[in-house]
Order: structure tokens, then C-alpha cells, then sequence
């Protein structure tokens, strides 16, 4: 399984975790264009941390590192990085290339 296999398998168990913590109306789709922000976005502020933290520690444990996904990046991004889970997907990608040196 190659780095984004293994990114989109974290990022889906991180949706059916969240998905398990909030009402079904609030629930999220496991699609790229899956909005995670804005007022197409099932997700209130809340979901969404839960969604960046779950997220965190799953690719911390799959990929033995330390990340963090909320840094200087994500805040300056004007696209921004948790627009939908694509962006949150090559964000993720970025920030494990850069770790890695590549």
C-alpha cells in the first residue's frame, strides 16, 4: 500500500470515528469533495476537531511519527486545508514528504 492508500485509509477511519460520536444528520460522506468547513459541511466546530484529532492519531500510529495538522501551513493556506477531505488528504501528504525530506 503506498503513502496515499495508507493516508486515505486513516482519514476514513477517522470519518467512521467521528461518525460514531455524532447525531446522524451530522454525519459525513468518506468522498474527496466531502466538505469539512463552510455551510456545506455537516460538521459543526466541534465535529471538525474531532475529525483533525482522530485524524492525527491515526496517521501518528499507521506512519510511527509525530504530526501536527494544524500548523502554520493550514492556517496561511487561503484555499485552506480542511476545505474537503481532498485538501485535507494532500495537506496530510505534504506535511509526511516534508517530514521525510523528500
Amino acid at each position: 500500500m503506498d503513502v496515499e492508500e495508507r493516508v486515505m485509509q486513516a482519514l476514513q477511519n477517522s470519518v467512521e470515528e467521528v461518525n460514531q460520536q455524532v447525531a446522524e444528520e451530522n454525519r459525513i460522506d468518506f468522498d474527496l469533495s466531502t466538505p469539512l468547513i463552510g455551510d456545506d459541511s455537516p460538521l459543526d466546530s466541534l465535529g471538525l476537531v474531532s475529525l483533525i484529532v482522530s485524524a492525527e492519531g491515526n496517521i501518528n500510529q499507521d506512519f510511527d511519527v509525530s504530526l501536527a495538522l494544524i500548523d502554520a501551513e493550514a492556517m496561511n493556506d487561503q484555499q485552506g486545508v480542511f476545505r474537503n477531505l481532498a485538501a485535507l488528504r494532500d495537506h496530510i501528504i505534504r506535511l509526511l514528504q516534508d517530514q521525510a525530506g523528500t
